[in-house]
């Protein structure tokens, strides 16, 4: 970079020489004329007589800017090292005993770690041995009762759907694409765990409109699905909350972005309270 900056100041000494011996010679001065310089003939003359000389004088410029970015860098470089009292030497030594230093802790760190981990094992096996383990009869029948109640549900909902469907050809226009939808809806029960929501029916149910982003129509939407009540509502999983979305028919990703379970929540503690 020195071999640069050397460069490039040698070279605009010159280029300065040589303008000084143009503008010096006696055939500059010695023509007179009576025409008064114009703007479009100064810039012709630097496009045409004075374009390499501009070009070099550019790229010299150009050069001693570079040349004196990269001496300041250094001069600072020096500065910092003189204010610190440490050479570069020193500060690579610094560097690596501070990277020695790091991979050490590292070390005994990922050992602490591996102990804790044994230790939770050994917690972990320590506590399943003490469970005692559930009788297999108590499992068997609560199995058996959810089962029963799930195939007793979907016949109820299965005889409901087919008296609505019945009811059809007596409804008007209107309240005929209300029903289809609900029954649309109604159909789309089975793909939703009610094992997880739990089971509800229209004597249980809850004002469902206090949940905010619910209104009159999704309320019966819910209730065809077989939701009624807050409780349902505040059981639901991210899975469950987008297959309700879905079996609705509602905006994508609304029923989880307006947190309808955790408003559930707050009214079934307000409720209780």
């Amino acid at each position: 970079m020195k071999l640069v900056s050397l460069f490039t100041r040698m070279g605009l000494l010159a280029l300065g020489m040589i303008l000084v011996s143009v503008l010096s010679a006696d055939s500059v001065w010695a023509n007179s004329s009576d025409d008064y310089p114009t703007t479009s003939g100064l810039a012709d003359s630097l496009l045409t007589e004075w374009a390499l000389p501009l070009l070099i004088l550019g790229i010299l410029m150009s050069m001693a800017m570079i040349g004196a970015a990269y001496l300041v860098r250094d001069e600072r470089m020096e500065n910092l090292l003189w204010e610190f009292g440490t050479g570069e030497a020193q500060v690579i030594e610094v560097e690596e005993e501070d990277d020695d230093d790091n991979t050490v802790d590292a070390v005994e760190e990922e050992k602490a770690d591996e102990s804790e981990d044994e230790e939770e094992v050994e917690e972990v096996e320590e506590v399943e041995v003490t469970e005692e383990p559930e009788e297999p009869e108590e499992l068997e029948e609560a199995d058996d009762a959810q089962e029963a109640e799930t195939v007793e549900r979907q016949a109820r909902m299965d005889e409901e759907l087919e008296e609505r469907r019945n009811r059809l050809e007596s409804l008007d226009e209107k309240a005929r694409k209300k029903e289809e939808e609900l029954i649309r809806v109604a159909e789309k029960a089975k793909t939703i765990d009610f094992s997880t929501l739990g089971f509800a029916s229209a004597s249980d149910a809850d004002d469902l409109q206090r949940i905010k982003g619910v209104g009159p129509f999704i309320a019966e939407k819910l209730n065809a699905l077989g939701i009624y009540t807050f409780s349902q509502l505040a059981n639901m999983t991210p899975e469950i909350e987008e297959e309700v979305n879905v079996a609705i028919e509602f905006f994508p990703g609304r029923i989880k972005r307006d947190e309808w379970a955790n408003q559930a929540r707050t009214l079934l503690g307000g409720e209780e309270e």
